[in-house]
């Protein structure tokens, strides 16, 4: 949140952001995201997934509602800062960890948009596999599938809302 907004307004999300970044959170913590596509189950993985889905609303929002966009972006690092306080993060430290995850989320959200501005399927998946992956070895069909989700994500309007499609593991799933 800004800190003029902190200091002297109304620092309540509106309804409609927190609901958005409710749904943001449930499909990030998916667990075929982690079981079956192996994004690493860690803070790092679930930060990574969080940040890939609350990238892709925050730019379907910010282009009829860069408002809301801000306001999403500050509620999910009023989270990310709660959620260090629970893990122990000391108060003097708070900020340093704050400050790296946006610059983190900053980074991935630019390695996202130009792949995603240029319709270039294989700088997404290079930037996908590099960001989601890190030091796990993804496998290609997976990174493909997630390439397509991500693709099909960013043209629906649906997004803003933080409303997705189908999650690419259901893609891969047998049935009985």
């Amino acid at each position: 949140m800004s800190l003029i907004k902190k200091l002297f307004g109304d620092n309540t999300p509106r309804a409609a952001t927190v609901e958005r970044y409710g749904r943001i959170v449930a499909r990030s913590r998916e667990p075929g995201f982690y079981a079956q596509f192996q994004v690493p189950d860690t803070p790092e993985g679930r930060f990574d997934l969080l940040t890939l889905h609350a990238f892709l609303v925050m730019e379907a929002l910010s282009r009829t509602s860069p408002e809301e966009a801000q306001e999403l972006f500050d509620l999910m690092f009023d989270d990310m800062e709660v959620n260090l306080r629970e893990l122990g993060a000391s108060d003097i430290r708070i900020g340093a960890h704050v400050k790296k995850l946006a610059q983190g989320f900053f980074g991935r959200s630019q390695a996202y948009r130009q792949a995603l501005q240029a319709n270039d399927a294989a700088a997404l998946i290079a930037a996908l596999d590099r960001n989601l992956f890190a030091a796990a070895k993804a496998d290609r069909g997976h990174l493909t599938l997630l390439a397509d989700y991500v693709l099909l994500a960013w043209a629906r309007s649906e997004t803003a809302q933080a409303q997705f499609p189908p999650p690419p593991f259901a893609q891969t799933q047998v049935s009985p």
